[in-house]
């Protein structure tokens, strides 16, 4: 692990990520996005890695798809699947995979859970 100081703006964030991306996993911003996902190019990281709102929206549309290859594998979304995905998105690999770079693996199929009245009123009759 390699700690910098913290940068004081936006675009010395931009060039401390240039930096150290494929020298090391650079996580950046409050997801800790994995800097370097589908860039070629230093120079194509742009301040919107570090725009708070941008952060959230492209960590969270990466975790999605990192949930979905791992829902994938269990054949089902499930409590395991979830903290299996947390692991998989802190490590980069589910089952040797790189799930960062790995294609879209589609929907996830969700098994909803019995309506909680139907199952009280059954167990109520019993």
């Amino acid at each position: 692990m390699i700690l910098v100081p913290p940068p004081k703006s936006p675009h010395d964030t931009i060039t401390l990520v240039r930096r150290y991306v494929g020298q090391a996993v650079v996580g950046v911003g409050i997801t800790q996005y994995p800097a370097g996902v589908g860039i070629t190019d230093p120079a194509q990281f742009s301040v919107g890695l570090v725009d708070v709102c941008q952060n959230i929206r492209m960590g969270t549309a990466l975790f999605g798809k990192v949930y979905r290859i791992v829902t994938k594998w269990y054949g089902t979304a499930n409590e395991e699947a979830f903290n299996d995905a947390i692991i998989a998105w802190k490590a980069g690999t589910f089952e040797g995979q790189s799930v960062f770079s790995a294609e879209e693996p589609g929907p996830t199929k969700v098994v909803s859970r019995p309506d909680l009245q139907a199952v009280r009123a059954r167990s109520r009759t019993i």
